[in-house]
């Protein structure tokens, strides 16, 4: 059956990994839109933050697994930004990804521009409260709250130059699951978060030019209220949600749907992060455009310290990877051609061999 999906899916023409085209915001946006319209959804694996330099990441964990390798490659430019070691393994990761045809899905864990704090330290720096009269002073032009929240997004700006500078198209997914109350920028006032998603948005585009990035929103779980954040007067390429369900046949992913979808005109929705798969059933029924599941314990729940209900069976992501509206690597076809991405001086990557009981 799955062999029927993706000939109709060929059918709708484009090439493999020998094509023509320079990666750009437009190709990937196609890519996206036209895989969805063919009723499939591209995988995707997110890999640990500074981990993209190992030789056996949660990417390749999930390629043993299931014998396919995600088109998605999910990566955190947390922690990257500031060290030139972790910079440079970063971007030749995404190159090397990026030149065999895949798409980079960035996620950025900014620290709290406000509190003295290394770049990185998520669980001091982006975990955790802000009050709503600290978080105005991050989002008004001309502060002091606000320098150092733009020198972080200046500092950004330059390792994101170097992906689209070597030919890539990154989707962009910054301040997600703002529904929440775990990051410092979550539950604020919706014109706050506007302006939080605002002044970013057109510095990284305007005066750093970087426009071939795919910019995506997505808030948290269920995500009930998310139109209070939705950024309308920045609106965002693609939309989805964060889902870390304890039920695979739950209605969490049925209901982030159905609060999130219909705020984007295209009318595609993506499981922007997933923890635990949900059923084939649900799956089917929302058909996601990407999905991208989270790495570690997710992957494998006996990889776990502690009982994790949220997390899968090595079972649970093979039998996603077998749907047959699920593309991988190897059945992946650009609109117009394959990127042609910058790989010079990239170095040889070494076999990539995972010992059992390897938690990385």
């Amino acid at each position: 059956m799955k062999r029927v999906a993706i000939a109709a899916y060929l059918l709708l023409g484009g090439t493999g990994a020998d094509g023509a085209d320079a990666q750009d915001r437009n190709s990937v946006f196609r890519l996206i839109t036209k895989t969805a319209d063919a009723g499939l959804t591209l995988s995707g694996q997110q890999v640990n933050a500074v981990r993209s330099f190992e030789e056996f990441t949660c990417y390749e964990r999930a390629a043993q697994l299931t014998g396919k390798e995600a088109v998605v490659l999910g990566m955190e430019t947390m922690g990257v930004q500031r060290n030139p070691f972790f910079r440079d393994q970063f971007t030749n990761r995404a190159r090397e990804h990026a030149a065999r045809g895949g798409i980079i899905a960035i996620t950025w864990h900014p620290r709290n521009p406000i509190e003295w704090c290394r770049a990185g330290e998520y669980y001091s720096c982006s975990l955790g409260t802000m009050d709503q009269a600290d978080f105005d002073r991050v989002v008004t032009p001309g502060t002091s709250a606000d320098q150092m929240w733009m020198a972080d997004v200046d500092e950004l700006a330059g390792l994101l130059t170097q992906l689209t500078e070597a030919g890539m198209a990154p989707v962009f997914r910054p301040w997600h699951e703002m529904s929440g109350r775990w990051f410092w920028w979550g539950q604020k006032t919706p014109e706050s978060f506007a302006a939080l998603w605002r002044r970013p948005h057109d510095r990284l585009t305007n005066h750093d030019g970087l426009r071939d990035l795919v910019w995506a929103w997505s808030p948290d779980k269920e995500s009930e209220g998310a139109e209070r954040y939705y950024p309308i007067d920045r609106e965002p390429d693609f939309v989805g949600a964060d889902l870390y369900a304890a039920d695979s046949d739950g209605p969490m992913s049925e209901t982030a749907e159905g609060n999130v979808r219909p705020l984007h005109p295209s009318g595609l929705f993506a499981f922007t992060e997933v923890g635990l798969l949900p059923s084939n059933e649900i799956f089917e029924k929302i058909a996601p455009s990407w999905f991208l599941l989270w790495t570690n314990e997710f992957i494998d729940r006996h990889l776990s310290r502690e009982p994790c209900e949220r997390c899968n069976e090595t079972s649970d992501v093979s039998r996603i990877y077998a749907l047959d509206r699920v593309v991988t690597m190897d059945e992946l076809r650009w609109p117009s051609g394959a990127p042609i991405v910058d790989t010079t001086d990239l170095p040889p990557r070494p076999p990539r061999l995972c010992p059992q009981g390897d938690r990385r």
